[in-house]
């Protein structure tokens, strides 16, 4: 090893190592005079001063702060709730019925009449004459004379029952419903504005049971 004096000239060495909590300083002056004077270091000194420079090395390098990389938080996406997916509407199928509007019995007399007719709003008719069934379907002009008939005598206003004060000698004897209101009348008591519905009724019934 070269044994040759090395000078080094410190003016002021302070040596500052932070480890969080403890501050750690080191100071060094070559003498207290103002101006610095060489130090020698020859031999041992010199290994000394060296050894001291590595430890000082190893205590900056231990006091820093590990730099941790720490993963980004993982942006958790909005859970998906599986709601339902909308289901097209499905429409019921629903038969659009007929309301029966008018409905007439005939009944009685020296033939012995058992006609039940009904009638509904959009012409479709339905007879029942001695047991057998006849479906048909009236013109609706015909249709909407009768309704017109019916309202032109105000049915609903008249009493519900014309009868005889005989009833014998096989009379026949009629019942209409309409708008909720039922009429029942027999021969030689029918009262006069009630008369045309009636001959539009059976004419019907004449021209369908005929057939």
């Amino acid at each position: 090893m070269d044994k040759t004096s090395q000078h080094i000239d410190l003016h002021i060495v302070i040596l500052a190592l932070r480890c969080k909590s403890a501050h750690v300083y080191l100071h060094y002056y070559s003498s207290i005079s103002v101006l610095p004077r060489p130090i020698t270091l020859t031999g041992t000194r010199k290994y000394a001063c060296i050894l001291v420079a590595i430890l000082i090395i190893g205590l900056l390098a231990s006091c820093n702060e590990a730099a941790v990389i720490l993963p980004s938080p993982t942006t958790s996406s909005p859970s998906r709730t599986n709601s339902p997916i909308p289901l097209p509407a499905t429409e019921t199928a629903q038969e659009t019925k007929s309301v029966a509007i008018i409905k007439y019995q005939r009944s009685g007399g020296l033939v012995g009449y058992q006609d039940i007719l009904t009638i509904t709003s959009d012409g479709n008719a339905t007879l029942v004459q001695n047991n057998a069934q006849h479906r048909f379907t009236i013109n609706q002009d015909t249709t909407n004379q009768l309704i017109a008939k019916l309202d032109l005598i105000g049915f609903s206003t008249l009493r519900k029952e014309y009868l005889p004060s005989d009833t014998c000698c096989d009379l026949i004897e009629y019942t209409i419903t309409y708008k909720d209101h039922t009429i029942r009348a027999m021969d030689t008591a029918i009262p006069e504005s009630l008369q045309p519905v009636l001959d539009a009724l059976n004419q019907i019934i004449e021209i369908t049971g005929s057939s």
